[in-house]
């Protein structure tokens, strides 16, 4: 997931370092949102998170081009780090429509669910093997279509109460287990 070679290992981080900070204000926003309205933030704060949002989309939009994957050309940290964004952006703030913008990362995104096709057990293998470099055990394959089923409920149920029902819960709720995948302590950094 992370090359060995200095300069290409520097460029990978860089993108989980663009992922990290679309994600960041990501929860910022979604956070104080929860607040009451005389507690959140004043208007320009969100507007300042919501630019930090687009222009860290805007040069994961330039740099992956009209590449397969966004570098080195087989799947690696920053493919993990830029659909994760992705999807967090889709499940927290669902009226940033990123998709119209950014064309090039819709396809990305489009193409790393497409992968393991529309088999919900290939799926979730799919997402052990590109974390966690092993193959899911049964058990783990139990939960995690527990998790998914009770993830994309809640994601539904969500989506009708903000009026926006078309949302792709079945996208959203793999892109939340790969980050729950992402936060175990299995997962480590070299």
């Amino acid at each position: 997931l992370i090359p060995a070679g200095f300069e290409d290992r520097i460029e990978v981080k860089r993108w989980e370092a663009l992922g990290d900070g679309i994600s960041d204000a990501t929860v910022a926003v979604s956070h104080d949102l929860r607040e009451p309205p005389p507690q959140r933030k004043p208007a320009a704060w969100y507007v300042r998170q919501r630019q930090k949002i687009q222009r860290g989309l805007a040069a994961m939009e330039r740099d992956l081009g009209d590449n397969e994957f966004c570098y080195g050309g087989k799947f690696s940290l920053a493919d993990i780090a830029a659909g994760f964004a992705l999807g967090y952006l889709d499940q927290v703030l669902p009226d940033t429509d990123w998709r119209r913008d950014f064309p090039k990362l819709k396809k990305l995104a489009e193409r790393l669910v497409k992968e393991a096709g529309p088999d919900q057990s290939k799926q979730i293998a799919r997402a052990f093997e590109l974390t966690l470099a092993r193959p899911p055990r049964l058990d783990e394959i139990g939960h995690a279509k527990e998790f998914l089923a009770s993830n994309r409920k809640q994601i539904e149920d969500d989506a009708r109460v903000a009026g926006k029902p078309g949302l792709n819960s079945a996208f959203q709720a793999l892109e939340a287990i790969s980050l729950v995948l992402l936060n175990t302590n299995e997962f480590f950094y070299f």
